[in-house]
């Protein structure tokens, strides 16, 4: 092969060399930019004068960023004006569940840390709302409600399965006998996640539910 035809082809070849050299370059500084621009997530939640802070210093959430009414069924809707009452950070940082306080009837919802993605997702009239806690997968939630018969309830939601209506969102945990009580005496008291399974106290003794369990009684 001719000289020059050999000079050619190499020196073509370095520049394709160095060009590649130089995209990789500038892809790995837009990354690196990216990357440190974004906000990390938070190791723990606080509720400070009514506003919901991440151990970061950012604002998560704040009263007046509430929509203002939820849609509880397709049929009704209800004011929000309360307060921040409770916030619990999922496992793996990336959700929030919280409860607030109207005048009259309490709210649970769901926050999305990227991105601020507000969900409700439990709701009482006359009676009160509490965060529990989530599942180790970050994937359930529970939170226990007090309705005015007086009732002690639990409600597991399940992020991946969040719908438009509040009443179609999450199961109620129902046990075999409680058909059998007086309403009043329906106590459902929290206990914990336990690998896959949520464990709770009815009539005085521990049961532990399965995922597959609690879908059930949907």
């Amino acid at each position: 092969m001719d000289s020059k035809i050999k000079d050619e082809l190499g020196s073509k070849s370095v520049k394709q060399a160095w060009i590649f050299v130089f995209i990789l370059l500038a892809v790995a500084v837009v990354v690196f930019f990216v990357v440190d621009e974004a906000e990390p997530k938070p190791r723990s939640v606080s509720i400070e004068d009514g506003v919901l802070m991440s151990s970061t210093g950012s604002v998560l959430l704040k009263t007046e960023d509430l929509p203002d009414e939820i849609s509880v069924t397709q049929d009704s809707s209800f004011s929000v004006d309360g307060e921040i009452t409770g916030a619990i950070l999922s496992p793996d940082r990336s959700w929030v569940a919280i409860s607030t306080r109207e005048v009259t009837h309490d709210i649970g919802w769901l926050l999305e840390v990227d991105g601020r993605n507000l969900y409700p997702v439990a709701f009482q009239y006359g009676g009160e709302v509490f965060v529990g806690g989530w599942s180790l997968n970050s994937q359930y939630f529970d939170f226990a409600i007090s309705n005015p018969v007086p009732q002690q309830r639990i409600k597991i939601i399940d992020r991946e399965n969040i719908n438009d209506f509040v009443s179609e969102t999450g199961i109620d945990i129902v046990m075999e006998g409680e058909v059998d009580m007086q309403p009043e005496f329906v106590v459902y008291e929290r206990g914990a996640w336990q690998n896959d399974e949520f464990c709770l106290v009815f009539r005085e003794s521990e049961h532990c539910l399965t995922i597959e369990e609690i879908a059930s009684m949907r």
